[in-house]
């Protein structure tokens, strides 16, 4: 008899490297450039302390307190965009992506 445990199609993207970083949440999701905010997951590590967010192309200051938790000072808005996706950088990759949206 065969079984297949692993033949599960995940709900939301994959990390674009094995090993990244995984955002769960943007809190709050939406703001002006110049906010805090902060982003939760899991793996939110880097060997070089070097732990980026990117506001779409633009980086953003990011601490980290914790593998679960960088606080993030939004960047200001690429021209014309409404909302952008988030992601982490770190020395194992990027993470999946979010979506935060300026008002």
């Amino acid at each position: 008899s065969s079984s297949t445990s692993s033949s599960t199609t995940p709900t939301t993207l994959p990390p674009s490297s094995p090993g990244a970083a995984s955002l769960r949440a943007i809190e709050p999701a939406s703001g002006p450039a110049g906010s805090k905010i902060v982003l939760v997951g899991t793996g939110f590590y880097s060997a070089s302390h070097q732990v980026m967010a990117m506001f779409g192309s633009s980086p953003a200051f990011t601490r980290c307190p914790s593998e679960q938790r960088c606080e993030v000072t939004v960047p200001s808005a690429p021209a014309g965009a409404g909302s952008v996706v988030v992601r982490l950088r770190t020395d194992s990759g990027r993470s999946n992506g979010l979506r935060f949206t300026y008002s």
